[in-house]
């Protein structure tokens, strides 16, 4: 079984491209557009899918549909994490970006940094489950085709 450093590998990336797609999308302007967060969902299925297909390659053997899941859900979590974490030093250290935050956002008045980070936190995780979900889905759909084509 796994060691976990697939999980950490491309957990460790997909915060750092969710970072940087932060911090890009602030420096360019586009802070406000919460319509672009679908390119976070993105990021989230390409680490997802990165980390089940090596986990698949790496570990053969091992390799079924709930031990591919938790691949999946582990690596969502260690890149969530990370990244909601950062979001937590970023607005405690930028208190301008949190007020505007605050007033883009329903219920902004009750936003702190530390409600914030919970609330990534807790749709990560739920998008990591549904993406973890869809990958298994879709690397079955591969190893099914791939067996009938080998028989």
């Amino acid at each position: 079984m796994s060691d976990n450093k697939i999980e950490w590998k491309h957990g460790l990336l997909m915060a750092f491209c969710l970072i940087c797609y932060f911090l890009g999308m602030k420096w360019a302007g586009f802070f406000e557009r919460m319509e672009l967060r679908i390119f976070n969902f993105i990021i989230h299925l390409i680490y997802v899918l990165k980390a089940v297909r090596e986990y698949r390659k790496k570990y053969p053997e091992h390799f079924n549909y709930f031990n591919g899941f938790i691949v999946g859900i582990l690596t969502t979590a260690i890149g969530v994490l990370c990244f909601a974490f950062f979001l937590f030093i970023y607005f405690n250290l930028q208190p301008d970006d949190m007020s505007q935050l605050r007033e883009k956002a329903s219920h902004g008045s009750y936003l702190t940094p530390l409600s914030l980070s919970i609330i990534i936190v807790m749709e990560g995780l739920g998008t990591g489950i549904v993406i973890s979900y869809i990958v298994m889905r879709y690397v079955g759909r591969l190893k099914k085709r791939k067996v009938l084509v080998t028989k």
